[in-house]
């Protein structure tokens, strides 16, 4: 117990130049990997105590935010990770985006591009309107050219009155 209060004032000092050394940290990003900055300023604080060379201010603080740089983003990183959850629908296609609250804006893509994009909702060809960041069906809405089992009977209809024209022009020849 002697020992270390012989050493008191030296863990003092060290601790003082680490709290010096932190203030080259003081952007909102880095403020939140203080766990990695603190032990890099007491690691180049207590290294300065015995590499003089690594004591003088400009050195200490390029050398902390250095470090600080570079493990900082793959710690907090690597503490923020939480096992996502697998989104419903990421490759349905989407016809309209918006961000909540928002007008809708035309469209070509998947759930996946809407969600690089940062789009908070997309909607697809039959008016399923889904969240983006979830994948979940949220709401319906009707769209001007009906659902998409409206436009299909359209289409097959269509297509057999152009089949049945067809078949009238090749039997009758006119």
């Amino acid at each position: 117990m002697l020992q270390f209060i012989k050493y008191l004032p030296l863990v003092l000092t060290i601790w003082k130049r680490a709290q010096v050394l932190l203030t080259a940290n003081q952007s909102d990003t880095t403020k939140s990997q203080k766990m990695v900055a603190l032990p890099v300023a007491l690691a180049v604080a207590l290294l300065g105590y015995f590499i003089p060379q690594l004591s003088e201010n400009a050195v200490a603080l390029t050398l902390v935010a250095g470090i600080v740089g570079l493990i900082a983003p793959y710690v907090s990183r690597f503490v923020a990770y939480k096992k996502a959850d697998v989104k419903e629908n990421l490759t349905l296609m989407l016809v309209s985006v918006r961000k909540l609250g928002e007008a809708w804006y035309p469209f070509t893509g998947t759930m996946i591009d809407a969600g690089e994009e940062g789009w908070a909702q997309g909607l697809t060809s039959d008016g399923g309107v889904y969240e983006i960041v979830s994948g979940k069906l949220v709401d319906t809405i009707k769209l001007k050219g009906g659902t998409q089992e409206e436009s299909e009977a359209k289409m097959k209809e269509f297509m057999d009155a152009i089949r049945a024209k067809n078949k009238d022009l090749l039997t009758n020849g006119s």
